[in-house]
């Protein structure tokens, strides 16, 4: 379960130092780093892992920035958690409202959730590759060339395996099976509107007539439909 987190009604720090003073411009980098991070569109994504029922989960700006702040400092999870502890400026950048000094999170929830992210963006990286091979499977048909088809099936099916996905595999193969058929279309290349068609004006023969006992006779009235 997730709830979002009200972001846009709540004054920056107001507790932070007395008679509502300020951070100071000259060290305002993380909160100017902050602004140009997409939060509600990284927050969108990272509801999709939690279900509508359970205990609410931890707030995605503060599991995303410690994992950015991780990434930039090259400290481990402790320590990580230690340094915004006592850094203002890297709470703000986390989303928290005011000073806090009390744990903000356990490390290991972070090395779980680090563990989610991965997971994410290797199925992100998966779709990527085959919105890709989709679209090179596309071109196949625009050969002319039976040299050339080969090699783009060759190529194809060489990438489909590098992602090494079942799915993406086991269309490969068939791919590969029907080279045959597909390399025919490169030297005769009727469009399947004719083909489907032609399947239909015969379903239509076949209906008018209540079926024919006779296959011979059908084949001929077949002949006759399409001799005009």
């Amino acid at each position: 379960m997730y709830r979002r987190k009200d972001r846009k009604t709540q004054p920056l720090f107001p507790e932070l130092f007395p008679f509502g003073g300020e951070l100071r411009e000259s060290n305002r980098g993380w909160l100017r780093i902050a602004e140009l991070i997409p939060w509600e569109e990284l927050e969108e994504q990272y509801t999709k892992h939690f279900s509508d029922v359970g205990r609410p989960g931890t707030d995605a700006q503060l599991v995303i920035g410690l994992l950015l702040l991780k990434h930039v400092t090259g400290l481990s999870d402790e320590g990580i958690v230690e340094e915004v502890l006592e850094n203002p400026y890297m709470q703000a950048f986390c989303g928290f409202e005011k000073f806090v000094t009390e744990e903000i999170l356990d490390p290991s929830t972070l090395t779980r959730q680090r563990e989610q992210l991965r997971q994410l963006l290797e199925l992100n990286e998966v779709i990527n590759t085959v919105m890709i091979l989709k679209d090179k499977l596309k071109h196949i048909w625009s050969y002319r060339s039976r040299t050339w088809a080969s090699k783009a099936i060759d190529e194809w099916c060489a990438l489909a395996r590098c992602i090494d996905y079942p799915e993406v595999n086991k269309f490969a193969k068939m791919l590969d099976k029907y080279r045959y058929g597909i390399l025919n279309h490169c030297d005769y290349p009727p469009h399947t509107g004719t083909l489907e068609g032609v399947n239909n004006k015969i379903k239509v023969i076949k209906r008018k007539a209540y079926g024919y006992h006779d296959l011979r006779y059908f084949s001929l009235k077949i002949i006759q439909a399409f001799a005009n």
